[in-house]
């Protein structure tokens, strides 16, 4: 074996020994340190993973005790009439606790209904719409509705508004919910408004606004209302879909559905449409 050197040669061998030891143990270290990495990422992802499936299984959880909750009310008020039928010795009053059972079960069919039309995606049809022509239309329909029977009903449409692309019939039915909202907070009182404007708001081209001057929303519904099964205050009915279906047809037509209220002062929810809807892709 030889000797190692003594001389400028041999302290250069030397250093270069000594430096390629340590870019051994750094690229060793460097490795190690990858492969904890690794772990940390997989047992990141895997934990992601859990979270995502317990935050989808508690979102069918509280959406399946919803449904039972809502479904079961009329289903045990079903049981209650058709048991009283069946015992019933007048034929009359017999059928008149059947008509109610059927009511409850159209009330459950509407329920259910509402859920998928809440879970499916909206399929648009495109065209130009002409906010002031539906707003007329709407409001010839609403004053036959029995919720507006009492309500004052207003129009108050901005000139020259500019036509926006939306899918007519669900727009339609979209400001159809929220006037009825609008009435039954009312409880056949006072004036549910009818509004068309030009936004202030950049790439908004017009905007819809449903007023009424009732009692407003407290702040605990305020909070929870476009969540399924959550109802506008003491005077609505139905499912408790329908706000919540309103801001998904708005938002798949590229608008924005907003809510302004305060106990005592009414409630108004405002449509924002964009200037283009280009259609989906």
């Amino acid at each position: 074996m030889a000797e190692p050197r003594t001389d400028e040669l041999g302290d250069l061998a030397a250093a270069f020994e000594s430096m390629r030891l340590r870019l051994r143990e750094g690229r060793e270290l460097d490795r190690a340190r990858l492969e904890e990495l690794r772990r940390a990422h997989a047992e990141l992802v895997a934990k992601g993973d859990e979270l995502v499936r317990a935050e989808r299984l508690a979102a069918i959880g509280s959406v399946a005790a919803s449904v039972a909750h809502e479904v079961g009310n009329p289903l045990g008020a079903v049981t209650g009439y058709l048991s009283l039928a069946r015992d019933e010795s007048s034929p009359e009053r017999a059928r008149e606790h059947l008509g109610r059972a059927e009511r409850e079960l159209q009330r459950i069919n509407r329920i259910m209904l509402d859920l998928l039309e809440y879970a499916r995606p909206p399929r648009m049809d495109w065209t130009e719409v002409d906010l002031n022509a539906l707003l007329r239309d709407l409001a010839h329909h609403l004053r036959a509705q029995p919720d507006f029977s009492g309500v004052a009903l207003a129009l108050d449409l901005a000139d020259g508004l500019p036509a926006v692309r939306a899918d007519y019939h669900r727009a339609r039915q979209m400001l159809l919910n929220l006037a009825l909202n609008a009435a039954q907070a009312l409880a056949g009182g006072g004036t549910v408004r009818l509004e068309s404007f030009r936004p202030e708001t950049a790439g908004r081209a017009a905007g819809v606004r449903v007023r009424d001057d009732g009692p407003g929303l407290p702040p605990e519904v305020l909070a929870r209302l476009f969540e399924p099964f959550t109802t506008a205050g003491k005077g609505a009915r139905g499912t408790g879909l329908g706000l919540a279906i309103c801001r998904r047809t708005a938002e798949a037509m590229g608008a924005t559905l907003e809510v302004q209220t305060a106990p005592g002062e009414g409630t108004a929810f405002t449509v924002l449409f964009p200037a283009a809807v280009p259609p989906p892709g």
